[in-house]
């Protein structure tokens, strides 16, 4: 495959990534855990010996936020639009690392010109 042509093909990648950072729509970092308690109060359903029942669930999404780690309840209604959210930060991190590799071709390829890239290798999965 020719330069040239091999340009053209890493451009059309780079322009369908860019494509698709667009069309991402609302992020959020971090992973969203359910959690079941027990609340301590005597007589309670969580404290039966026999078969103790936790409350719950309780949704909560822990990230890190200016280095430190936070963590914080989603109410059950919006627990699907938190999934999306964390679902496109997700995306967003494979787009950027996808997108990352080229440039760095870039500069390889013009500091040794025998060096052989093969876009082929940074597809990136759905």
């Amino acid at each position: 495959m020719n330069d040239t042509l091999r340009i053209q093909k890493i451009e059309q990648k780079i322009a369908r990534i860019k494509k698709e950072l667009l069309d991402l729509g609302l992020l959020h970092p971090g992973s969203l855990s359910r959690q079941y308690n027990v609340c301590g109060k005597i007589g309670c359903r969580c404290k039966d010996p026999i078969k103790p029942r936790r409350h719950g669930p309780y949704y909560k999404v822990s990230y890190v936020h200016l280095g430190h780690a936070t963590s914080r309840f989603v109410p059950p209604e919006k627990v699907r639009e938190v999934r999306a959210q964390l679902a496109n930060h997700k995306r967003l991190r494979k787009l950027i690392d996808a997108w990352g590799a080229y440039p760095s071709f870039w500069s390889k390829k013009n500091a040794n010109p025998r060096l052989d890239f093969q876009p082929e290798r940074f597809t990136l999965q759905q």
